[in-house]
């Protein structure tokens, strides 16, 4: 079930302009959005402005809007239609329970109930809610929703740079329900678009945040956000080894695979030698994305000890830092259960592209041009 909102814009067979800016890189992607696929044409990443952007807020509107316009340009972009998806730790998400009715009275329910629970000052707050699913509670029908609530401040701060940009904003979504529309849709992971029976989590690791996703047989259940990201291992390299933050990404790069021996009682090297560097800088890695894991898998253990039935059978993998050599087989190891990279989407289709980047830098962008 969907609600509808006042007034929707109808995609289907024109050309978009999807833009996800992250604290450390900025994804934009354009294409078509058909009835079964998307048909990618333009797809490319760079570096966010220092500064620029944090947590969900635009602070420095000049400088991003420059080297956006810049892209556009060279890229040679005319579509006006413009979509982008938004996470921040300032939005409040809960999950409300409403009897069934008509679009409208579910929305006034909704509200009303927001209003009672959510700890904030509604009207400084853009509301969109998501109808989960409807169940019979003794009886009588209701629905499931999933209510987010975002800052007016960041929806305006987003609005205002499309406009800058002479883009005309049509969708605003959050990440969140980004990958959900990619899962629930015809478009799948890695030629796998068969989740039945399955449930699995999806964990997006950013620069600032990362975003752990909960699904069954297809379906959404729920997501939380976590503020830990790859930015942590760079402040930590910092902090332990007394180095620059440009030296700290350029060790973090060149790690050669997360899951080498540390520990090697046979060999003795220089404590003040590059090599040894190398091996404190996997250390302190290490121990960093084992708190980014521990802290995920408290959010799994919560789904899975709501029901004697749930389980976690496998992860999904994406963000900048997953593509770290072994990353995947450093969470596989810690879970004890199969974690596989996003490394390419059923139904998005590549005739046309233009670029070169891995497609699962694009997950969030891309899930964004679906509209239910």
């Amino acid at each position: 079930m969907k609600l509808k909102r006042a007034r929707e814009i109808n995609l289907i067979g024109k050309e978009v302009v999807s833009i996800d800016i992250g604290q450390h890189t900025t994804k934009i992607v354009t294409g078509i959005r058909e009835k079964d696929f998307i048909g990618l044409t333009h797809a490319i990443s760079f570096p966010t402005p220092s500064d620029s952007y944090e947590r969900g807020r635009i602070k420095n509107m000049s400088e991003l809007k420059s080297v956006i316009e810049k892209i556009l340009q060279e890229l040679n972009i005319k579509t006006r239609l413009a979509l982008c998806s938004v996470e921040s730790g300032e939005m409040v998400t809960r999950e409300v329970m409403v009897p069934s009715g008509s679009n409208d009275d579910i929305l006034k329910m909704i509200n009303y109930e927001i209003q009672q629970y959510m700890p904030v000052t509604l009207s400084e707050y853009m509301v969109l809610p998501k109808i989960l699913k409807q169940v019979n509670d003794n009886g009588v029908s209701k629905v499931h929703a999933l209510v987010t609530a975002v800052p007016n401040e960041v929806v305006y701060s987003f609005y205002d740079l499309f406009k800058f940009l002479n883009l005309k904003p049509v969708v605003f979504d959050t990440q969140s329900n980004a990958i959900d529309k990619l899962m629930s849709s015809d478009t799948g992971f890695n030629n796998d678009p068969n989740h039945a029976d399955m449930s699995y989590a999806v964990l997006e690791i950013g620069y600032s945040h990362s975003n752990v996703s909960i699904f069954k047989d297809g379906k959404y259940l729920f997501s939380r956000l976590i503020n830990q990201g790859a930015q942590s291992i760079d402040q930590n390299l910092v902090r332990f080894l007394n180095i620059s933050i440009e030296e700290a990404q350029r060790y973090k790069h060149s790690i050669s695979d997360l899951n080498q021996h540390i520990d090697d009682p046979g060999k003795t090297f220089d404590l003040e030698s590059e090599e040894a560097m190398e091996m404190k800088v996997l250390s302190v890695t290490r121990k960093t994305v084992d708190d980014w894991l521990g802290s995920v898998e408290k959010i799994m253990q919560y789904y899975i000890t709501q029901n004697v039935n749930n389980r976690i059978d496998h992860v999904y993998l994406y963000g900048g830092i997953t593509g770290m050599n072994g990353f995947d087989q450093y969470v596989q190891n810690a879970y004890s259960m199969p974690a596989y990279m996003i490394n390419n989407l059923t139904n998005v289709s590549c005739e046309s592209f233009v670029g070169g980047d891995d497609l699962s830098l694009y997950v969030n962008a891309l899930g964004t041009m679906i509209r239910r």
